[in-house]
This record gives C-alpha cells, structure tokens and sequence, in this order.
C-alpha cells in the first residue's frame, strides 16, 4: 500500500532540510526512546549518507508532517543524501529498536529532479515520480528501491511514523 501525497513541503523548507543536514551537526542525537546514538552515517554497501535529526533540529519541518498527518505520530526524521553512484536496493522496512516502535513510511522529495539524473524510487514494482516537497506515504511491507543516481544529488526526508490508535 503505498499514497502520493503533494506538496508536503516548499522549495523553501525542502531546501533549508538540506542546509540544516549538510551542516556541522552533533555526532550523537536522542531517539524518540531517549537512546543517545550516531546522528550520521555512510552505508557502505549503496554509498548513500543518513542522517538523523531531532525535533529541536527541524521544529518547522517536523510541525508541518505533524499538521499533513495528524492520525500519526513521527518517530524519527531522517534525510537521505544519494550522491552520483549511491542507490538503495529492492528491501522493506521494519521498525529499529533504537527509534521505538513504528509500521509507516513517510518519504518526502527534498530535491527537485531536474538537479539529478537517475536515481527513481520504484514501490512495489510501480515507478514513483514525486516533484520537489511531494511524498508517498507507504506501510512497511511495501517493497521499495533507489535505482543508482548517474549525475547530481538526490535527496529525501525519510520520515517513520508510527499510526495512532
């Protein structure tokens, strides 16, 4: 199951996300479950960079989600930056012990696409074409994948949320 929902984000908020995760963050944040781990990191396999940011990192980003999706709650906000070469392949999602509980997906476009070649996201075999500030909103077990980015940067929210009861 996966939903496109648009303009989530401004060019504006879509840019200041990257600004704020591009700079000279900590090296430790506080998860949703109060553990302090590594804010970022490179995966070794796909070549992409994670980072981690708090509430207090974002409180503007994180207030918009919370406003778009009110019968969620966020557990951690991320970003993911896929450089020239870097992808992700084909995998579901599941919750990581260290964030707390969650079973929902939130990926939000932080890039315009015109600024990078390659790099599509492919849900559940259907190709996902989101602008700048757009986002699918999908449950864990949808299977998902980066194709590799040939030329430029791609970035993304990668927001995990967990449904309200």
């Amino acid at each position: 199951m996966h939903k496109i929902i648009k303009n989530i984000f401004s060019t504006d908020q879509c840019n200041s996300l990257i600004e704020i995760a591009s700079s000279n963050l900590s090296e430790k944040v506080i998860t949703h479950t109060g553990q302090e781990i590594s804010r970022s990191y490179q995966n070794e396999k796909w070549k992409y960079y994670f980072t981690r940011l708090h509430k207090t990192d974002i409180q503007q980003h994180f207030e918009t989600v919370d406003k778009k999706l009110p019968e969620y709650e966020i557990i951690s906000f991320r970003t993911m930056h896929y450089p020239a070469g870097a992808m992700i392949g084909r995998h579901t999602d599941s919750y990581m012990k260290e964030d707390g509980e969650s079973n929902t997906g939130f990926i939000i476009q932080l890039t315009d696409p015109n600024f990078y070649g390659g790099g599509y996201l492919r849900m559940a075999n259907e190709l996902i074409e989101l602008d700048q500030g757009d986002a699918v909103l999908y449950s864990y077990d949808t299977p998902h994948e980066v194709t590799k980015v040939k030329s430029g940067n791609r970035w993304i929210a990668s927001i995990r949320l967990l449904l309200k009861r």
